[in-house]
């Protein structure tokens, strides 16, 4: 009778421990499945308030699109996608030091991305953060040696902190990867008139605007370099020809970016300085109102 006991005894234990594995098994199993909900949950709501800011967004809607944005992030915080929509954002909205700080953050998660490599020098550009910028493009060239973008940059900011010797390289490069473009020639021309050679950066410039001769950046550069050595009247005909191509872009745009109100103040300070009582700027002003006053007219 003991043996029978102890059988049953060790039955029973047998049978209690199999009830406490499955009852642990279904916890485990139920504790999964409300993960994967709650994942799933918090999947469907990244992606309706992602939807919602692109849409915000696109309507130009800006702090409505940031509150959306913000909303996704608290889900998934080092999405990059989002992280990127959010910076995209605070650019719009021109409060570049948060753009910076959301590009800052994605390349801490993706430090080799060469479009945002070169997109977070071109703010640091803006913001003449010149050196933050150069030791970006550095490295974005060094992973991709035949990204011309890059190279053109790269030269561009070089010149900007007047190392133009350092430049020159740089814009031969992207030349040599990508003849002809002209916001290439743009940037040579500026370097070699940074390193003295007037001429041969006039070449460039004018190179330029014989491919492409709507861009008024291109005729301030140039206007640029004819003062730099004294020619101040066709450096004056230079810039009023930039401000008359500036305003027939800009005429159709509800508002204007910061590049835009960048080269419009430079502009009408360079005009100034070379023709003080603006009789210039009274004559073009005249020009396009005739303009517009015979559009009218032909209309009617």
């Amino acid at each position: 009778m003991r043996n029978q006991k102890g059988s049953y005894k060790k039955n029973f234990v047998i049978v209690v421990s199999i009830l406490i594995l499955m009852l642990v098994g279904l916890l485990f199993f139920f504790v999964a499945v409300l993960n994967i909900k709650s994942g799933e949950f918090s999947s469907k709501n990244s992606t309706k308030c992602e939807n919602k800011a692109k849409e915000y967004f696109m309507k130009g809607y800006y702090d409505l699109a940031e509150d959306e944005i913000k909303k996704c992030l608290d889900n998934k915080p080092d999405d990059k996608d989002l992280i990127l929509i959010l910076a995209s954002i605070y650019d719009k909205q021109e409060k570049y030091d948060r753009s910076i700080q959301q590009y800052e953050r994605y390349l801490e998660l993706d430090p080799d991305d060469i479009p945002v490599l070169i997109t977070l020098s071109a703010l640091y550009d803006d913001q003449k953060q010149y050196k933050k910028g150069i030791a970006l493009l550095e490295k974005a060239v060094k992973h991709a040696p035949k990204n011309y973008t890059a190279h053109n940059n790269l030269c561009w900011l070089l010149a900007q902190d007047k190392q133009y010797k350092k430049a020159l390289p740089h814009c031969q490069t992207a030349i040599e990867i990508k003849p002809g473009e002209t916001y290439i020639m743009d940037s040579m021309g500026y370097t070699l008139v940074g390193l003295g050679q007037y001429e041969e950066g006039i070449k460039f410039y004018k190179d330029a605007i014989s491919i492409d001769p709507v861009v008024p950046d291109y005729y301030k550069h140039l206007g640029d370099a004819y003062r730099s050595y004294g020619k101040n009247e066709i450096a004056l005909d230079n810039y009023v020809t930039a401000l008359e191509l500036f305003y027939e872009r800009n005429k159709n745009k509800f508002a204007r970016d910061k590049e835009d109100k960048k080269l419009l103040e430079e502009l009408k300070t360079a005009i100034t300085d070379l023709d003080p009582e603006n009789r210039r700027l009274e004559e073009m002003k005249e020009k396009i109102q005739k303009e517009k006053e015979k559009k009218i007219s032909d209309k009617d």
